[in-house]
């Protein structure tokens, strides 16, 4: 539904994104993207997740419960 966590996380599935009508981005690649469960564990920011959650990516964004978006980068795995 509309204001949902997960609605981002659909609305890309479908395909639905900035670029083309079929979802492909400027460089003819349909950007991929995938979810997975973490949890914070410091106060600044830091969480964890598994591996294979942010294995071979390139950009990041985290999705809190309550529909914040952060953007994030890798700090080790």
């Amino acid at each position: 539904p509309e204001g949902h966590p997960m609605e981002r996380f659909f609305r890309e599935f479908r395909g639905e994104r900035r670029g083309d009508e079929r979802g492909f981005n400027r460089r003819g690649m349909r950007p991929q993207s995938s979810q997975g469960s973490g949890f914070f564990v410091s106060e600044d920011g830091y969480l964890v997740t598994n591996n294979h959650v942010v294995e071979g990516g390139s950009g990041f964004t985290v999705v809190t419960n309550t529909g914040e978006e952060l953007q994030a980068k890798l700090i080790g795995t």
